[in-house]
């Protein structure tokens, strides 16, 4: 038997293992591809062995005997903590990290651990239940008559009568995509004793809720039906939804079912989730539009457009607004740009958003940055008018530190987090 070659490395690092050969398999090559091509993980063969860039994303993936590791660079404890406040999963001093063997737990593990705890409360207040229609023939008879039913069968005697009711169950969707939740958690953590809990959960709810298939689009469905009597399932479905959505290479129709090569999770999801909130909470008189559309800015024109097509719409991640006068705009990015350049792509989207204010004439990049000397950078667009230099627009490169907001959401002084959600948006006051 072969022995597991295991290659770790950080967030947007690059490694080369010499040695290593990737497994001869279609599977893995649908694998590989996929990676490369949703921007997760660049595995390419050397001459010597394989060469691995890591980019936002962490987790683990496993390529036959070749096991990759990419670690987060924040540390594990203010992980957790900024992942309980940008998900909602209650008071952040409850959540105690799992007793694993060795090492930090996998970023998969920590979810996995909090979807335990969160169906635990589930079941501790009692499962929620739903009025379903139900139609039976009954010897004992309950809610309506069904007169209808009745009526075709022509005189013939019968014990039994056809009843309409409409029992309260747990057997409904709600429930159902927690116990499926917990199915997949077991499969996919490495952590046995979560493992364990996982599978005696699903035990427990499996004696009055049926199996449902699981993927985002009954999640979907299923959040059109939720409302505020199901609130205390939200961070359940939350944690199940972000599992679901970090397994995207394991759902790929292409791979046997059943098959998990393993899962990552994109920090630019919680990185922009962590700010969105953050501002939003601590901006006091100004509203934050998360997405907001700007129209009209780029379209084909009427006599030119022979396909009848759309241009794409930029959607700035936060814009700002005063009233009714947009103040800011401001993208989000979970890359280092104090550490590494701005890439191409990302500084002609925001040169589109920059322009498309004539009296704002700025967009703002927001990045983690993790060395304390970081400070703000700017970017002049000389577009050959009039303007002078400071009036030019520009493109601003703006530095968070998440373990500052993970100290303050810690630490509740409502006036230092207004000061810095306004130093974020605006620059230092």
């Amino acid at each position: 038997m072969s022995e597991t070659i295991s290659i770790e490395l950080g967030e947007w690092q690059e490694k080369r293992e010499s040695g290593a050969t990737l497994p001869d398999d279609p599977h893995i090559e649908v694998i590989i591809d996929e990676l490369r091509r949703s921007h997760q993980i660049d595995i390419n063969p050397t001459r010597s062995g394989i060469r691995v860039k890591a980019f936002s994303y962490v987790g683990r993936i496993g390529l036959g005997r070749i096991q990759i590791t990419i670690l987060p660079k924040i540390p594990i404890d203010r992980l957790l903590n900024l992942l309980h406040y940008a998900y909602g999963f209650g008071d952040l001093k409850l959540f105690d990290r799992v007793g694993w063997e060795e090492g930090d737990p996998l970023f998969q593990d920590l979810l996995v651990n909090q979807l335990v705890r969160e169906t635990k409360k589930i079941l501790w207040r009692g499962m929620h239940r739903r009025y379903t229609r139900t139609c039976e023939d009954l010897r004992s008879p309950r809610g309506r008559i069904d007169v209808q039913r009745l009526a075709r069968r022509y005189g013939r005697a019968d014990a039994a009568l056809p009843c309409i009711y409409h029992p309260r169950l747990e057997d409904c969707l709600l429930n159902q995509v927690v116990l499926a939740g917990l199915d997949y958690a077991s499969r996919i953590t490495e952590a046995p004793g979560l493992r364990a809990d996982c599978r005696q959960l699903a035990s427990r709810m499996k004696e009055s809720v049926s199996v449902t298939r699981l993927d985002l689009v009954v999640i979907g469905n299923l959040r059109q039906e939720m409302n505020r009597l199901t609130r205390a399932y939200e961070p359940a479905i939350n944690i199940i939804e972000m599992l679901l959505g970090s397994a995207g290479i394991s759902m790929n129709d292409d791979l046997p079912s059943g098959y998990f090569p393993g899962l990552l999770f994109d920090m630019n999801i919680l990185f922009q989730r962590i700010l969105y909130k953050f501002i939003s909470d601590n901006l006091d008189g100004y509203f934050v539009y998360h997405e907001h559309c700007i129209h009209h800015l780029i379209e084909y024109m009427p006599k030119f457009n022979p396909k009848g097509r759309r241009a794409g719409i930029p959607r700035p991640d936060f814009t700002i607004y005063e009233g009714s006068r947009q103040i800011a705009l401001l993208d989000a990015k979970y890359r280092d740009l104090w550490e590494n350049p701005l890439e191409r792509e990302m500084l002609y989207q925001l040169i589109i958003y920059a322009l498309s204010d004539n009296n704002l004439r700025k967009a703002t990049i927001l990045y983690p940055a993790v060395d304390p000397r970081a400070i703000e950078q700017r970017i002049r667009i000389d577009v050959n008018d009039s303007s002078s230099h400071d009036e030019m627009p520009q493109v601003i490169l703006r530095p968070v530190n998440l373990e500052k907001i993970d100290d303050l959401i810690t630490s509740g002084s409502k006036e230092a987090m207004n000061k810095y959600a306004a130093e974020l948006v605006f620059g230092e006051l």
